[in-house]
């Protein structure tokens, strides 16, 4: 037990300060321990002339309608559209889950969206896309070095998948007008949330859809 009581409440007020700290929302500004990793982090898998692969993750008919659904649509069809006119990979991955399993039609793509014959297909069954999808050796056989991410849901499998990305060294960029949550969520405030952590990341180019280029 303390022995003044002043002393003891100011020692647990610094305790909850820094357990506030090392634990920041996924939401929220970057805290000190997670900008530190940041500043020490290198693109070990980006060299000039390695190839860029776009990454379109859930858009599925469960997850929607999505906030700003015709903007965020009409944005990854422009990234789509960049990347085959460039040659790159685009990839589309599903969610097999609870929601939305192999077979049925809210599995299936939303009807703005048509895969091409070139263009690869994963199917996940946890929040991030490399988790036993062969998604980082497939990247590897087409020389790929950056990667752009978009789709759904910004806060959870978007989040989960680019944090796989830089920590295993690829350059990634996250199309800030191309990802987005279902409306069931309630709120769009985890889409400019996660636009805030990713703006302050140094391990994330954080791009509008039109600056993004594939070449």
């Amino acid at each position: 037990m303390c022995p003044k009581a002043a002393p003891c409440a100011a020692l647990l007020l610094a305790l909850a300060f820094l357990l506030a700290v090392a634990c920041a929302p996924a939401r929220g500004p970057l805290s000190d321990r997670e900008l530190a990793a940041a500043a020490a982090w290198e693109p070990t898998r980006w060299a000039e002339g390695k190839a860029t692969a776009l990454i379109v993750m859930d858009m599925q008919k469960a997850n929607m309608p999505i906030f700003d659904q015709d903007r965020v649509v009409a944005a990854i069809q422009a990234l789509v559209r960049e990347a085959d006119a460039a040659g790159s990979p685009v990839v589309w991955v599903y969610s097999n889950d609870d929601d939305s399993r192999p077979g049925e039609d809210r599995f299936e793509l939303a009807p703005e969206f048509s895969p091409a014959p070139g263009h690869i297909r994963l199917v996940k069954t946890g929040t991030s896309a490399f988790s036993g999808t062969g998604l980082g050796d497939a990247l590897k056989e087409r020389g790929v070095g950056r990667l752009v991410f978009c789709g759904v849901s910004s806060n959870e499998c978007v989040k989960a998948t680019v944090e796989a990305s830089y920590f295993d060294g690829w350059l990634t960029v996250v199309a800030r007008d191309a990802h987005s949550i279902p409306v069931r969520a309630g709120s769009a405030e985890p889409v400019t949330g996660m636009n805030a952590r990713w703006a302050a990341d140094r391990r994330v180019q954080l791009l509008e859809t039109e600056a993004i280029r594939f070449d």
